[in-house]
């Protein structure tokens, strides 16, 4: 029987003080070989943090750093199977890109042919063959984005560290960059963990992403699981936007529940968690999943929002608040003649939210919600 392989880099109830305040509290992390984990939570949550400890650059206070199986806790960043990437490039200006990339190369004593292939292979991995010779002043962000990229994997490490290397781009590069990133990451075959507050980087890139809220990781999972199947109301709320709703379950078939909320009774999917008939919990309930027009609910239109591709409608039920999206077309579209008004459509199509307005009553449906596990309540 084969033993299963050591995973490229694992952290053991890790945790840091700073002046009796507690950044990091008992974090256990897995990132296996050639996997893209992302590690995102908001500001101040610990993540940075964390990552400057599995890079070598902070000591824990508590618990343990393994990099392919072996205990690095105690190993110097410089001598750790690991290369990190910060949101500041650290271009050197008077180095061509061809002398940035083979810096480390040249600190580790590989010389000559060797150091060229390298570099040569290197740039071409980032997309950028024919620039060694180039001043890094000279290349557009995204460019000097992709040199400092081939700097750190030159040396092939077990794990690439990266920490908010987007931020500083703007939208359009940036999601190209998203792009470029997993292809690099796939194409090298190594570990990448990347640490971010953009939510929407995360989810588009990442095999598996971990949560972080106050100093603990407070969930672990596939990006479509985490959104669909969120197990706490903050894993909800922070991966995009959601309405909760606190209830008791009235009723239970099967993997679902039947919750009784102030909005009215809500049929949930109840996949993650053991319930029992009277048990309160909170739902969770995505804009996508709620559709304009017909239904058993009914609110008043607070807000609309036109955001490009969709509207966002938000509508107040009893008190209580969700948001719905629907197409962006224009009242005109769809049929609607000049003068007449679209009104909602049960299918939230043509006109749904472009003739809704403030303080306007509109019936609704939910055509998915999810009983979260209610940890953090």
């Amino acid at each position: 029987m084969s033993t299963p392989a050591a995973a490229a880099l694992e952290a053991v109830d890790l945790s840091k003080a700073y002046g009796g305040v507690r950044a990091v509290d008992g974090v256990s992390l897995e990132i296996g070989a050639s996997e893209f984990l992302g590690l995102v939570g908001p500001s101040g949550c610990g993540k940075t943090t964390t990552l400057r400890m599995l890079a070598g650059l902070e000591r824990p206070d508590e618990g343990r750093v393994l990099i392919g199986g072996e205990d690095a806790t105690d190993t110097p960043a410089r001598s750790r199977d690991t290369n990190i990437v910060f949101q500041d490039l650290v271009l050197f200006p008077h180095m061509t890109v061809a002398e940035n990339v083979a810096y480390g190369l040249a600190r580790d004593g590989v010389d000559g042919a060797a150091r060229r292939t390298r570099v040569e292979d290197a740039l071409e991995l980032v997309s950028l063959p024919g620039f060694g010779d180039r001043d890094p002043s000279a290349l557009s962000g995204g460019q000097q984005q992709r040199v400092a990229l081939a700097r750190a994997l030159v040396n092939d490490p077990a794990v690439l560290l990266l920490d908010e290397p987007l931020s500083s781009l703007d939208r359009a590069l940036r999601e190209e960059m998203r792009t470029e990133l997993k292809r690099i990451q796939r194409e090298s075959e190594t570990a990448f963990l990347y640490v971010t507050h953009d939510q929407e980087s995360a989810m588009s890139m990442s095999d598996r992403i971990g949560v972080m809220c106050e100093g603990r990781i407070v969930d672990v999972g596939p990006p479509d699981r985490l959104y669909t199947r969120p197990r706490t109301r903050f894993v909800a709320e922070f991966l995009g936007d959601a309405a909760t709703f606190r209830g008791e379950v009235r009723s239970l078939e099967g993997n679902r529940a039947t919750v009784e909320t102030a909005i009215g009774p809500i049929d949930a999917a109840a996949e993650a968690t053991e319930l029992s008939v009277g048990q309160r919990v909170t739902v969770v309930v995505r804009p996508e999943a709620v559709s304009l027009g017909s239904g058993p609910f009914s609110g008043t239109v607070r807000e609309t929002a036109y955001k490009g591709f969709y509207r966002q409608v938000t509508i107040d039920t009893d008190g209580e608040r969700l948001s719905a999206r629907t197409g962006a077309e224009s009242e005109n579209d769809g049929g609607v003649g000049e003068g007449e008004q679209a009104r909602p459509t049960a299918d939230g199509g043509p006109g749904a939210a472009a003739a809704l307005t403030p303080g306007e009553s509109v019936r609704y449906r939910i055509d998915r919600a999810v009983v979260l596990d209610d940890v953090d309540e």
